[in-house]
C-alpha cells in the first residue's frame, strides 16, 4: 500500500527497530503541561517582581500578559504537535521547517545544557528545602549535597526507565499536589472573608513601597540589604513590564511539556491541543489567582522585604490570626509542597529532554545509540540514563567551581545556566512558532487535524510579543545571554564533526 502523500511523514519512516508507545491519556497530558510549569517560580518570584515595579495593577497585568502569550503560542503548538506527533516535539517542528542542522541546535542546547541545569539545581533545592523542614538547615555539607542529589536523580531516572506510564503517574500524583497548593493559597482569604477571619485587605492592592514599614523580625532581608534596596528598581514604565516579564515568562516557562512525549500520547490528534489549552488554561488562573492573593494580604513593602518566601509569609500572616502554631504548620507544609514541586519538575525534565536526544539519535544526527528503546519497558533508557548522568556531573561540577573559579564565588553556576535556559527557550520558541507560517508554505498538502485560530495573526502576535521581549532580556541579562549564544552555537561545529566521522564510518 502507499503512503498517503497528503500526510506528514511519521516516524516509523526513520527505520527505529522498535518504537515507542502510546500509553499516555489525556488527564497525564495535561499533568504535563501544568506540572512542567509550576515549580518555585509562583512561590518564589513575587517579592522579586514587587521590588522591580511596586505597582499591582502592572504587576498583575504582567502575569496576565504572560499567559496570554503562552496561550497564543499553545494555539501554534496544537497544530504543529497534531501533524506531528513525534517524540522531541520542537526537534521536529525544527527539523520540517528550517532543516536538520537547526533542529540538532535545539536538542543540543536542551539535552546538553538546559535540562541537566535544571535538574542538578532542583535536586538541590529539594534537599536544602528538607533540611529547613527538619530544621537543619545549614548542617548539611557539600558531600552530603552533592551524593544526595546524585541519588534523587538516579531515583526519578529509574522510575522513568521503567516505563513512560510509570513516569506519567508521578508526573500526575506530583502535579494534583502542587496545582492544587496554588489553587489553595490563591482561594485561602477568600474563603476566611466567609469567616471574618481573613486577612485580605483592599488597600493592598494600592499600596507602595514605605521603607518606614520595615520589620526585620519577618523580613528575610537584613538591614543593611534592606536599606540598600531601590524600590521600584526601575523608573520607567517599559522597564518596570520588561522587569516583570522576565521573572513571569520563567515562572510560565515550560508550558509546552506535552510535546516531546508526543508520540506517547493516545490519540494525539485529539488529546495533545487539549492538552495544550486546558494546561495554559489552569496556569493562567492559579498563577493570576496566587499573585491575587499574595498582595491582598501581603502589603507592598511586607512584599519586597520577604523575597524568596513570598508564599510562606502570606500564610504567617493570614493563618496567624488563629495562632503561632497553625502557621508555623502551614509554612512546614508549604515546604514540603515545594519540595514535592520540584521533584515532579525533575521527573518531567526526565520524561521530555530524554525524548528529544531519542529524536537526535533516531533521525541519526548524532550518537545512534541515544535512539535506543527498551524491548520490554518501551522507553528510551539510553537516553534517560544519559541525561541522568549529566544531571549528576552537572551537580558535582557546580559545587566544584564555585570554590575554585573566582567569578562563581558570588554567583552559583545554577543561576548563569538557568537564565539561558529562559533565554534560549525563548529562541526556539519563536522560531517554532514562525515554523507554522513557514510549514504552511512549504508543506500545504499536508494533514492538519488541527489548524491553528486565528491565522496567521496568532503567530504573528506570539512572534511580535518576543521581538520586544527578547532584546530587552538581552539588555538586563546580558550575561546570560551571551553565555546562551555560545553555548547554543557550539552545537554547529558538534553538528558537523560527528556528520563527518558517521559518513567516514559508513565508507568504511
Amino acid at each position: 500500500m502507499s503512503a498517503d502523500p497528503s500526510a506528514a511523514p511519521s516516524e516509523s519512516t526513520l527505520g527505529s527497530r522498535h518504537e515507542l508507545v502510546r500509553v499516555l491519556g489525556l488527564g497525564i497530558a495535561i499533568a504535563m503541561v501544568v506540572g512542567n510549569t509550576i515549580g518555585s517560580g509562583i512561590f518564589r518570584k513575587p517579592g522579586l517582581i514587587a521590588a522591580d515595579a511596586d505597582s499591582f495593577p502592572l504587576i498583575i497585568a504582567g502575569w496576565i500578559v504572560g499567559g496570554l502569550v503562552c496561550l497564543l503560542g499553545a494555539l501554534c503548538f496544537a497544530e504543529l504537535a497534531a501533524m506531528l506527533p513525534r517524540a522531541g516535539g520542537m526537534y521536529n517542528y525544527l527539523k520540517e521547517a528550517y532543516g536538520r542542522p537547526v533542529a540538532f541546535l535545539y536538542g543540543w542546547s536542551e539535552f546538553f545544557f538546559g535540562t541537566p541545569a535544571s535538574c542538578g539545581a532542583l535536586a538541590i533545592m529539594i534537599l536544602e528545602t528538607l533540611a529547613v523542614v527538619f530544621g537543619i538547615q545549614g548542617q548539611l555539607s557539600e558531600i552530603t549535597l552533592v551524593v544526595g542529589s546524585v541519588l534523587l536523580i538516579a531515583f526519578v531516572a529509574f522510575v522513568n526507565v521503567r516505563g513512560a506510564i510509570w513516569g506519567g503517574n508521578v508526573q500526575g500524583v506530583t502535579t494534583v499536589i502542587k496545582a492544587g497548593s496554588v489553587a489553595l493559597i490563591a482561594l485561602l482569604p477568600l474563603v476566611l472573608v466567609l469567616f471574618g477571619s481573613s486577612a485580605l485587605r483592599v488597600e493592598h492592592f494600592t499600596s507602595h513601597f514605605d521603607p518606614a514599614l520595615f520589620d526585620p523580625a519577618v523580613s528575610t532581608l537584613t538591614v543593611e540589604k534592606f536599606q540598600e534596596l531601590t524600590v521600584p528598581r526601575y523608573t520607567t514604565l517599559p522597564a518596570q513590564m520588561a522587569a516583570i516579564l522576565l521573572a513571569v515568562m520563567w515562572s510560565y516557562n515550560g508550558w509546552d511539556g506535552v510535546a516531546p512525549v508526543a508520540a506517547e500520547v493516545r490519540d494525539p490528534n485529539r488529546n495533545i491541543p487539549r492538552a495544550l489549552f486546558a494546561g495554559v488554561g489552569i496556569l493562567i488562573l492559579v498563577y493570576v489567582g496566587a499573585n491575587v492573593a499574595y498582595h491582598g494580604v501581603l502589603n507592598m513593602t511586607e512584599l519586597v522585604e520577604t523575597p524568596g518566601t513570598t508564599a510562606q509569609a502570606m500564610l504567617r500572616k493570614q493563618l496567624g490570626v488563629f495562632g503561632p502554631g497553625w502557621a508555623t504548620t502551614a509554612v512546614t507544609v508549604l515546604s514540603v509542597v515545594i519540595a514535592i514541586s520540584s521533584f515532579g519538575a525533575i521527573n518531567s525534565n526526565l520524561m521530555q529532554s530524554p525524548r528529544v536526544a531519542y529524536a537526535l539519535g533516531h533521525d541519526g544526527v548524532f550518537f545512534q545509540k541515544l535512539g535506543h528503546v527498551h524491548a520490554s519497558y518501551r522507553t528510551p533508557t539510553i537516553a534517560i540514563c544519559t541525561q541522568a548522568t549529566m544531571a549528576s556531573l552537572m551537580v558535582v561540577g557546580a559545587r566544584i567551581s564555585k570554590h575554585y573559579v573566582a567569578a562563581l564565588k558570588t554567583r552559583d553556576l545554577f543561576d548563569i545556566l538557568t537564565d539561558y535556559v529562559i533565554f534560549s527557550a525563548s529562541v526556539f520558541l519563536v522560531l517554532s512558532v514562525i515554523g507554522v507560517i513557514v510549514l504552511r508554505f512549504k508543506h500545504p498538502e499536508w494533514h492538519r487535524p488541527y489548524r491553528t485560530l486565528g491565522y496567521p495573526v496568532t503567530p504573528l502576535l506570539f512572534v511580535g510579543f518576543y521581538v520586544w521581549f527578547l532584546p530587552t532580556a538581552y539588555r538586563l541579562e546580558s550575561f546570560s545571554a551571551h553565555v546562551a549564544l555560545i553555548l547554543i552555537l557550539l552545537g554547529l561545529p558538534a553538528y558537523f564533526l560527528y556528520a563527518i566521522v558517521r559518513k567516514s564510518s559508513t565508507a568504511r
